[in-house]
């Protein structure tokens, strides 16, 4: 939209992902789509989930083909002018309204660390497993059942293990 005022750092508005950035590995173009605000920018998958992950040219659209709608907010503002989205912080705000202890869960493990296992929800969100705390050994890739325990003020979230799983999906779906 031609029409429509600049936003400023910590403005929030509606937003369109709309392609990936050439020659730049993680960034997506971004077009703003606001009653309010005009302009365009540039949004990272680290600014939307804290799981590594290289989205697929359709991970942003419907069922039916089209971009999606998201709420995001302007992170910051390049020496440039580009502007820079964050939609991590209203998920956040999103998983500690709306996740509960105690439930259980289809994930993915997504990295094996020393100390623990990083997965990948069929929700969409990240969980870690103590290592020491799962009798058997898992792999990157492997689906289990994780149970919640505890739901961290940042969104951090420690689960339990709660066996393997035939259920899958696909990461991309999640995201």
């Amino acid at each position: 939209r031609p029409e429509g005022i600049a936003p400023d750092v910590n403005d929030k508005m509606l937003i369109r992902i709309t392609e990936k950035v050439p020659d730049r590995w993680y960034d997506y173009r971004v077009v703003i789509e606001d009653p309010t605000y005009a302009g365009e920018g540039v949004i990272t998958p680290k600014q939307i989930v804290s799981y590594p992950i290289k989205p697929l040219a359709d991970t942003f659209k419907n069922e039916n083909g089209d971009y999606c709608l998201y709420e995001a907010t302007v992170e910051r503002r390049d020496e440039n002018g580009v502007l820079y989205f964050n939609m991590r912080d209203d998920i956040h705000a999103f998983l500690r309204e709306s996740l509960e202890v105690g439930e259980m869960w289809t994930v993915q493990v997504s990295m094996v660390n020393p100390d623990r296992y990083l997965c990948i929800s069929e929700g969409g969100f990240s969980l870690f497993i103590y290592r020491n705390l799962v009798d058997e050994e898992l792999h990157q890739g492997d689906f289990i059942h994780a149970v919640i325990e505890e739901i961290y003020p940042n969104s951090v979230i420690r689960a339990s293990y709660a066996g393997r799983t035939d259920e899958t999906f696909m990461q991309t779906a999640a995201f």
